[in-house]
């Protein structure tokens, strides 16, 4: 073995934990939010001079998130103010995986201001036929509340920027052993798929080390968990960089989030519009397996 060899266990935790960013777990409460609060599903908060969203149809959207942002903790987001996740209960669950920002069949809502004399009845009198189709598809089966917690997240091979991320710190932080392992293409591929196959060892162990990332579960901020593939295109430069929202499968007792079978939804936006608090372009997906 040559000195300057590396065994996978010398280096991958080491670059992985570069990769770290902000970012807010949510977990599944369960209460009764009020018309103003955070939860996944239920009945949003809509001003006395607005309506509930409807597509181009007139339907009605249903609430699949609401974010009180006094909650986030973590840069460019918005501390102030309700950041809403509106969609059509249709089997795709208002999902145009063709055209992906087109706010169609799902909505993005942002109040900066939040009037307290808008109450659960005012609302509940808007409501209407939001249920087209004769089945009911809509995956939050309820209202759950919401717990948020500020940590870290870590950069895991779901994320389409992934193996181009490691091949950079690999060359910032270990440039000998880079000019061996990512010579060319074939030594590329080598690398690839030992440190994919290194990773899967890791996350099928009894106790996964901590510096190993968790893609999943209800997040925003940091990084993205998919059951398929990450729709984000590294050729075309794709800006939607930061994770808007992670809404995952979960449940509480016999009450359950389902998206198909055993999936996850997310939400992308540019750092520049989430400065700017411009949520027209958003990324909507969701996959299953």
């Amino acid at each position: 073995m040559q000195e300057n060899k590396l065994e996978m266990k010398d280096f991958v935790p080491n670059l992985l934990r570069r990769t770290e960013i902000p970012c807010m777990r949510l977990k599944l409460v369960d209460t009764t939010p009020g018309i103003a609060e955070s939860k996944f599903g239920g009945r949003g908060y809509v001003p006395h001079d607005a309506a509930i969203p409807t597509n181009s149809e007139g339907v009605q959207m249903r609430l699949l998130a609401q974010i009180d942002c006094r909650q986030i903790t973590i840069p460019d987001f918005p501390t102030s103010g309700l950041l809403q996740f509106w969609a059509i209960n249709d089997d795709l669950t208002g999902c145009d995986f063709d055209n992906n920002t087109e706010q169609k069949d799902f909505r993005i809502c942002y109040y900066e201001t939040v009037d307290p004399t808008v109450t659960e009845e005012e609302v509940a009198a808007k409501e209407g036929n939001n249920l087209p189709c004769e089945e009911d598809f809509f995956p939050i089966e309820g209202c759950f509340g919401l717990k948020f917690e500020q940590t870290t997240d870590r950069m895991s091979m779901s994320d389409y920027r992934f193996w181009e991320k490691i091949e950079q710190l690999m060359r910032e932080c270990y440039p000998e052993q880079a000019k061996q392992l990512l010579a060319d293409e074939d030594a590329k591929e080598a690398f690839e798929e030992e440190l994919e196959e290194y990773l899967w060892d890791q996350d099928e162990l009894d106790e996964t080390p901590d510096w190993m990332p968790d893609a999943f579960g209800h997040k925003i901020g940091g990084y993205p968990g998919f059951t398929q593939e990450d729709p984000r295109d590294i050729a075309a430069e794709d800006d939607h960089d930061i994770l808007l929202l992670q809404i995952d499968t979960d449940n509480i007792g016999d009450r359950e989030i389902m998206w198909g079978d055993s999936g996850v939804a997310n939400f992308f936006i540019s750092r520049e519009n989430l400065k700017q608090r411009n949520f027209q372009d958003v990324i909507y997906t969701w996959d299953c397996c």
